[in-house]
This record gives C-alpha cells, structure tokens and sequence, in this order.
C-alpha cells in the first residue's frame, strides 16, 4: 500500500526554528508491512527510530512487504537555520547626556540547507559589548542610553539575533557626549532692579 498524507504522520523536533539538527518520527496505522525512510527517494533504511536531519531537505517513507515496495510520502525538514543575520553598520546621535543608537538588518538569505528564520531581536551597547540594553520592543531598531557624562566617549555596538539563535555583532563605533555650555560676560546678562542705590532689596534678572 502506498504512503499519502491521509495515512502517514512526520513529527518533527524541534518544529520551530534552530541552529541544530532536527529529528523526524514517521508514523502509519498500517500495519502487516516494514517501514522504511530515505533521505535521497534512492537509499532505503528500515525505520526503527526517529531520523536526525542536520541539513534541510525532503524525507520520504515507504511500506515494503520485503519484495516489493509501495508508494512513497514525502516529509520536508525546512526550520534549520545556522546562517548568521547580515552584518550592518548603526549610526549613533548624541547630546550633552544621551546617545540614541540605530540600526537594522535582514537575515541571511535561504540555501538549499539552510533556511531564512527572520530576526527575533536586537541589542544595544555602550561600553563594547561588555553589558547589552534591549527596548520592551525587542525589534525596536534604536535605543535611547540616557544619564550619561557629558563630554565622554562611549563606546557602542548592535547585535541582532535570527529566531534559530544566530547573532552577528557590529563592529564598535564610538560617540562622544556634548557638554553643556559655559556662561562668559559674552553670552550672559544680568540685569538689577533697581540699578541705582537702594535700601530694600534688588531683583536679579
């Protein structure tokens, strides 16, 4: 009897997206045959235990009466994914106690092994990498680091991570906090009232 959809079953684990390898467990209601799995639809192997796919790709099952062979049904292993996202190149805006740091990237495209997951979530830095911030958003493509020290340099990265847990790290840029402003004869005015001798008090504009 020939394997379909209606009487064969592939489990797969993990069915969501990994960096590893992903196991298949076939199983039929027919009874009275010996089943058997191949990777190729060619080289047949009797089914005696879950099937470990490290590459994605078709699995196909058949019921042989040890002579003869019938039609076979095919599986498809397509959630692993061990391909790091793109590397890309944030850019960071800053003021006298604040850097806003921005950026984003796309996963790794598809091959015949590996799949697209798409990203989960990005990561934040301002001392190399060393600690790492995260919006509430996880997809959120910027981030604010505020109460900083004015005047000082820090230095930023991005992460971003694939939904199978591939990460790629920017390279470190560096961005350095403004200062505040000092207040000189030439930018400041003080004005009294009044201006001419008083015995009450003298209001400082």
């Amino acid at each position: 009897e020939g394997l379909t959809e209606s009487n064969v079953k592939f489990q797969y684990t993990p069915s969501t997206p990994t960096k590893g390898s992903v196991k298949v467990k076939i199983t039929t209601d027919i009874t009275g045959y010996t089943l058997r799995y191949s990777k190729d639809g060619k080289q047949w192997t009797n089914y005696t235990q879950e099937v470990t796919m490290t590459d994605n790709g078709d699995i196909y099952a058949q019921l042989w009466d040890g002579t003869n062979a019938g039609g076979y049904a095919t599986g498809n292993v397509a959630n692993i994914d061990r391909l790091a996202p793109k590397q890309f190149v944030p850019t960071a805006t800053s003021t006298t106690k604040s850097i806003t740091l921005t950026g984003s990237t796309t996963d790794a495209p598809k091959t015949e092994k590996d799949g697209c997951s798409g990203i989960k979530e990005y990561y934040f830095s301002n001392d190399n990498g060393a600690t790492w911030k995260q919006n509430s958003n996880k997809l959120a493509t910027s981030y604010t680091f505020n109460k900083l020290t004015q005047g000082k340099e820090y230095t930023l990265k991005m992460k971003a991570v694939d939904k199978a847990g591939n990460e790629v790290i920017t390279n470190a840029i560096t961005k350095t906090t403004g200062k505040v402003e000092g207040l000189t004869e030439s930018n400041v005015k003080f004005g009294y009232t009044p201006s001419t001798p008083t015995k009450g008090s003298v209001k400082v504009k």
